[in-house]
């Protein structure tokens, strides 16, 4: 059996996108696919300033590319996408995606559908609730949650001191491919392989 594993973070627009485009595509039975939670910044754009440096806008302007062509995509794809205007974050939903096996990727089509669809703020325990609810998962959020983050960030160095530098990226071994965009040639290693 080969292994796949992918590093994702719910507030990543990328690792949303990749999420369906890795569903698409038809892996053999024989490849085992492990999602990796990934604690990563948020990047909002920013509004211009009166006196930004040439870095401040060089930086926003970057990142509103990035969200036009995140936007495209998700269009293109039919994935519907809508960016939060407040600046939630994920990291309680993030870190209970390590301690789920079976029920794992039901999870995290939820936990991005909440986020990116309905704009909630993943760190809410009601939130977390109910979306635990809806997958038939019964964790204590409330009684775990300092456990849940620190295993997180923890998970988080190990994979960052292996190479991992943001989301998403798939590893086949040692081999890393940071995007959805190798997809295709991940899909051909894969079967060479096995």
């Amino acid at each position: 059996m080969t292994i796949l594993k992918i590093y994702f973070d719910f507030k990543s627009p990328e690792s949303y996108l990749a999420f369906h485009q890795t569903q698409k595509t038809c892996f053999r039975d024989s490849i085992q696919i492990e999602w990796k939670p990934f604690l990563t910044k948020n990047k909002t754009t920013s509004l211009p300033k009166d006196n930004e440096t040439k870095g401040e806008t060089h930086i926003r302007i970057r990142e509103e590319h990035k969200k036009f062509i995140n936007l495209k995509y998700s269009k293109i794809l039919n994935i519907p996408m809508r960016y939060p205007e407040e600046d939630f974050q994920t990291d309680l939903a993030l870190a209970i995606t390590s301690h789920l096996k079976q029920e794992a990727e039901k999870y995290i089509a939820l936990a991005f559908a909440y986020y990116w669809k309905k704009n909630r703020n993943l760190n809410t325990p009601e939130v977390l609730e109910n979306l635990l609810a809806e997958t038939s998962l019964d964790i204590n959020i409330m009684e775990n949650s300092n456990s849940l983050i620190d295993t997180l960030k923890n998970d988080t160095a190990i994979a960052k001191e292996q190479g991992v530098i943001s989301t998403p990226t798939y590893q086949i071994g040692e081999e890393l491919f940071l995007g959805r965009e190798h997809l295709p040639w991940i899909k051909k290693i894969l079967e060479d392989r096995s």
